[in-house]
């Protein structure tokens, strides 16, 4: 089996999957988008590559992202590949598992993104701008603030990233209003609504997510 993985998933995960199988041949793209083996001989063009990972840092900026996602699309030898997405809503997932390509997603973000809700929120209700700028002047007068405790929050979209801001926004003495396509009953929300039935009157803070 021959991998694609980026040239920083390999540094950092290449001898943990050596490990795991020896026999994986793993092919690197290096940030300008070439392909090379191991030893850095430019890889064929026309040998075959079956699972292709696609690991977060390929988005950081002077990632190979547009040269790994294109190489995705038109692979067709590729039989999986490891998105580092979420989601699938962009057309090119659709053609992927149209061509017969396995798709997994992932949900390692989750717990980044929503303590990073959690801390936007606070920004918000605690006025923290205005906060620090009195820190940095030394000034260290009252300022009113809103508390989270006792808010209501709509959370559309109950997957991973979701269901982790739900628990810790529970911690606040939240009320949760949660939203999806497909309610299964098991989400850690206090009220439960299909897409597009959430009665019209209802005032909550709202916040999407995957």
């Amino acid at each position: 089996m021959r991998l694609l993985i980026s040239a920083v998933a390999n540094e950092h995960f290449g001898a943990r999957i050596a490990a795991v199988d020896p026999s994986i041949e793993r092919v690197v793209m290096g940030t300008d988008g070439t392909i090379r083996d191991l030893d850095g001989t430019p890889v064929d063009p026309d040998r075959p590559i079956d699972v292709a990972w696609g690991s977060a840092d390929i988005f950081i900026e002077g990632g190979p992202a547009r040269p790994f996602l294109a190489f995705v699309r038109e692979a067709s030898s590729l039989r999986w590949f490891q998105s580092p997405a979420a989601g699938l809503d962009h057309p090119m997932f659709g053609e992927v598992m149209a061509r017969g390509t396995r798709l997994t997603t992932t949900h390692v973000q989750s717990v980044a993104i929503a303590e990073f809700v959690l801390r936007a929120v606070l920004d918000h209700f605690h006025d923290a701008p205005a906060w620090w700028a009195g820190h940095e002047q030394r000034s260290w007068d009252r300022r009113p603030f809103r508390e989270v405790y006792g808010t209501t929050w709509l959370i559309i979209g109950l997957g991973a990233i979701g269901r982790d801001v739900a628990r810790r926004a529970s911690a606040f003495g939240v009320h949760l209003i949660g939203m999806r396509r497909h309610p299964t009953g098991t989400e850690p929300v206090h009220e439960m609504f299909a897409e597009g039935s959430i009665p019209s009157h209802r005032s909550c803070a709202s916040r999407r997510s995957t």
